[in-house]
């Protein structure tokens, strides 16, 4: 009988809170409750962002020139992946198969005897757009539809300046950047390109971690076939493995690529997601607020004079691209994003630091160009991220290390990791 019983459809906020706390300290009861060294819990401290931010904590998302159909999936279902994990994971599925007719392991488990995969890469772009579609229907629908606030707009400058106090109040919770939004608990690992699900079973379901893979005796096998091909299991979800880009295995793999490093897989495999941040807000403004336009025609405004009260209507129109983009110039964008991206951080900066981000990023844009303003606005919140409570200060230390380690030739006797 399994003695982990959490699942997201218990009713009792406190049952469930008690089942997921006894899973995290009881399930592994190596080390502590953290368990084996190849087992990580990718729901701690800087583990969180795991293939979501690279060695100096720049937000990424994979190149897609990098990403191919991998071998192995589950029947009918196409999975995708970083093109560095065909090797490793390929090699993998067949110590498995190999177990199975050498008769080490069973051949009729449903999961750990011949090795598929249910999900592997998810970009995070459809994600992205979903969720910048519901946030802004609720603004356009609701935040402005509230005390006849829509009525305050007329042209599209107005419109930013509604959105800008609006994501003073929502952005921490509601991220319009694709970088806020790949920080958030929205995105999750598999869009890393480095993740793999086994199983395909719910993640909330502690009964199944426990009965189908914990307690199974093909687990520890699992588990040593694992760490022996360079990744690692998630504590939270053991049918999850997830490459440890710096373990001596992983490092195998890579290094006939030319990728002696971790950094050198993301310096090569992925992108800054601020390079795409300017092109997807633009885009957002003129959907969102033509969408407005379209919706709302019309604006009304009372005025009131020597007693009486008239009413004016006006029409609003919606814009051409060409239109937008002189009326919301690159200096409104870097107002606009520098104001979003301190919302999304949680206000790290007041007023008066925001304002002199803003004057020194136009300085930029002036004597360079745009993109260089908008890295200039990136670098001050990555420049601080590492000292945001919660275990990012301890990256670098940890990151440093493992560098030092691989320059000098010496091993991580724990296999590497984040």
């Amino acid at each position: 009988m399994t003695q982990f019983k959490g699942k997201n459809s218990i009713k009792s906020v406190r049952y469930l809170a008690q089942q997921r706390a006894k899973y995290r300290t009881m399930a592994f009861s190596e080390n502590g409750g953290l368990g084996p060294e190849q087992v990580v819990d990718f729901t701690f401290a800087e583990k969180v962002l795991y293939g979501r931010v690279d060695r100096d904590l720049n937000v990424i998302i994979p190149n897609d020139d990098y990403i191919e159909t991998t071998p192995g999936g589950e029947l009918g279902k196409t999975i995708l992946a970083l093109d560095i994990m065909q090797g490793p994971l390929i090699d993998m599925m067949a110590s498995f198969r190999l177990a199975c007719r050498m008769q080490n392991i069973p051949d009729t488990d449903p999961f750990l005897s011949n090795i598929e995969v249910y999900r592997g890469y998810e970009s995070v772009i459809p994600k992205y757009q979903d969720h910048i579609d519901g946030v802004m229907s609720f603004f356009n629908l609701m935040y402005l539809g509230g005390d006849n606030m829509s009525d305050e707009i007329y042209d599209v400058k107005q419109y930013v300046a509604k959105l800008k106090v609006f994501m003073k109040q929502y952005g921490s919770s509601a991220p319009l950047t694709l970088t806020g939004f790949q920080m958030s608990r929205s995105s999750n690992v598999f869009t890393s390109g480095l993740a793999f699900d086994i199983s395909g079973l719910a993640h909330d379901d502690d009964q199944a971690k426990q009965a189908l893979f914990i307690d199974n005796p093909i687990f520890e096998f699992y588990l040593n076939v694992a760490k022996q091909y360079g990744f690692s299991i998630s504590k939270n979800v053991p049918w999850v493995i997830v490459a440890d880009l710096s373990s001596p295995a992983m490092k195998a793999y890579l290094e006939p690529l030319g990728l002696s490093t971790a950094r050198s897989v993301f310096t090569t495999r992925y992108r800054k997601t601020v390079e795409l941040d300017i092109s997807f807000l633009r885009e957002l403004i003129f959907t969102y607020y033509n969408d407005f336009v379209n919706s709302k025609p019309y604006s009304k405004t009372i005025t009131t004079c020597n007693g009486k009260s008239k009413s004016t209507i006006r029409r609003r129109s919606t814009l051409i691209r060409s239109e937008m983009n002189n009326i919301i110039n690159n200096n409104i964008i870097i107002d606009l994003y520098n104001s979003i991206r301190n919302n999304e951080e949680g206000s790290p900066y007041g007023t008066a630091e925001s304002n002199l981000i803003n004057k020194n990023a136009k300085k930029i844009k002036d004597s360079l160009d745009m993109d260089s303003a908008i890295s200039y606005i990136e670098e001050q919140y990555r420049s601080i991220r590492k000292f945001k409570p919660g275990g990012l200060n301890s990256v670098i230390k940890k990151q440093n290390q493992k560098e030092l380690k691989e320059k000098f030739g010496a091993q991580d006797p724990n296999g590497g990791g984040y």
